[in-house]
């Protein structure tokens, strides 16, 4: 016992040691908040400009973030650019890096296709989900209201803000700007998905979206859809076997599938036409042509159902410097119907302006549905400043009533406002034992005296608890 005392005042005497490029404050808690400066020694350019950070500030350089995205029926195209057709009924790994894993769940609309239905997001043992159904939000098998955010104690965060689309952000203290965002587009009964992945997991990641090492030859397991697919496959209660490949233009006859290709063929007309030298439309085999065919072939010939595909490959031109964000302005037949007061924008604001942050900061714009300025969206529906409510984690309060965020480490109150007022949590002074260590728990903010935080076995000492004296963001 001893020698466990004198490892445990060697541990508490350690000095805190850190890189040069840590720039460090102290918090009320007596914890070091570091952030990792820039380090103009290492310049990070061309394909590998991306940056990461390790756990003790040293920069390197990554590849810049990758997309794979799930399309209507749903057609799916890798990180590094294979598409390809799959239409299995279950949950299947799409994406994953060293701490999270993204999901896709598919379902049948009452025909051979399948559609995605939610996307999940697994971080820190807690499930973040999008849902076709309502296009709504659940944390933990639980709805909750947007916008969400959740904050680590280690700075980690996940939100979820509607920008006329519902991105789900996840931000890591060793990535910047995001560890994975993941873009929902309403598509009425299913949504189109989008996962961007940042650099540092090029070659690790595993799942639908392949991996992501620059070869498309080993994109698909087996180079085959069903067996990618299947090997991905994780548990449903009711989970069957993929269809074999189905073509649903081969079962219409000729004259509507030509009838199909004419509609498709508008990609190579104005205003798309302007895009078709970046983004290749393909032809009736292959590409945008082929999968827009597809899905009007799997409507029987109604042209509206080219919309969701024309919308694709605008949103490919527009990540690609060409703007056809005013495409359908030229297409009478795809016109966009918003719900409620919300009214359809090409140049809405992101993030969006919410109750909880009615004056963010803009970075960007997008397509889709937004609240006419000076209103806000709240339980699905626009309203103004006086009936916007207190929200914490996806969670209304009333006035008048209190949370404790342990991640933000503060103690709030619900204002008539609709705004949380807060101050920091004060803790307790502790008096640990001469065995016992001082130690922190995700997600709480102060520390607690443990007892059994060392084991020894074979006279080798194991320390089995973490003592955070520096926490990185």
């Amino acid at each position: 016992m001893q020698n466990i005392h004198s490892t445990l005042h060697r541990i508490h005497s350690l000095p805190i040691s850190l890189s040069q490029n840590t720039d460090c404050t102290c918090d009320a808690r007596g914890r070091h908040t570091c952030k990792c400066a820039d380090d103009p020694k290492v310049t990070c350019s061309g394909v590998n400009s991306g940056v990461r950070y390790d756990e003790n500030c040293n920069k390197s350089c990554v590849p810049q973030p990758a997309s794979c995205s799930s399309a209507n029926d749903p057609h799916y195209r890798t990180f590094d650019g294979t598409s390809y057709d799959f239409h299995g009924l279950c949950t299947y790994q799409a994406a994953s890096c060293d701490d999270f894993k993204v999901f896709m769940k598919n379902k049948n609309l009452g025909s051979t296709p399948t559609y995605t239905d939610r996307v999940m997001l697994e971080f820190k043992g807690h499930t973040f989900a999008i849902h076709s159904y309502g296009f709504s939000v659940h944390v933990d098998h639980v709805r909750v209201n947007v916008p969400y955010k959740k904050r680590f104690s280690n700075g980690d965060t996940v939100t979820i803000e509607n920008s006329g689309q519902l991105v789900m952000t996840l931000k890591s203290k060793d990535r910047s700007p995001d560890s994975v965002k993941i873009t929902a587009r309403h598509m009425g009964k299913w949504i189109n998905v989008v996962i961007t992945l940042h650099g540092s997991c090029a070659a690790f990641t595993e799942g639908l979206c392949g991996r992501w090492n620059g070869d498309r030859s080993d994109d698909l397991v087996g180079n085959a859809p069903n067996v990618h697919g299947e090997k991905y496959k994780v548990y449903d209660s009711s989970c069957p076997a993929p269809p074999p490949p189905y073509d649903p233009c081969h079962d219409i006859g000729p004259l509507r599938k030509q009838q199909a290709l004419e509609t498709c063929m508008k990609l190579t007309e104005a205003p798309f036409a302007a895009c078709n030298s970046v983004v290749p439309v393909g032809d009736a085999s292959s590409g945008f042509i082929n999968t827009c065919m597809t899905e009007i072939c799997q409507c029987r010939t109604d042209k509206t159902c080219a919309c969701p595909e024309f919308d694709s490959y605008a949103e490919e031109c527009i990540d690609n410097g060409v703007d056809l964000t005013h495409w359908r302005d030229h297409v009478d037949f795809c016109p966009y119907t918003c719900p409620g007061q919300q009214v359809y924008r090409v140049d809405g604001p992101v993030p969006a302006p919410t109750c909880l942050d009615r004056t963010p900061t803009l970075t960007g714009t997008a397509r889709g549905c937004f609240c006419t300025e000076g209103e806000y969206l709240q339980e699905g529906v626009c309203v103004g400043a006086a009936q916007c409510r207190c929200l914490h984690e996806g969670v209304f309060y009333e006035p008048g009533e209190r949370l404790t965020d342990e991640g933000e480490c503060q103690e709030c109150g619900c204002e008539e406002t609709g705004l949380l007022s807060c101050r920091p949590i004060q803790c307790p002074a502790l008096d640990c034992a001469e065995e016992e260590l001082m130690s922190y728990k995700e997600d709480k903010c102060c520390p607690y005296c443990q007892a059994h935080w060392v084991e020894v076995v074979r006279d080798q000492i194991f320390f089995i608890s973490h003592i955070p004296n520096i926490e990185y963001s």
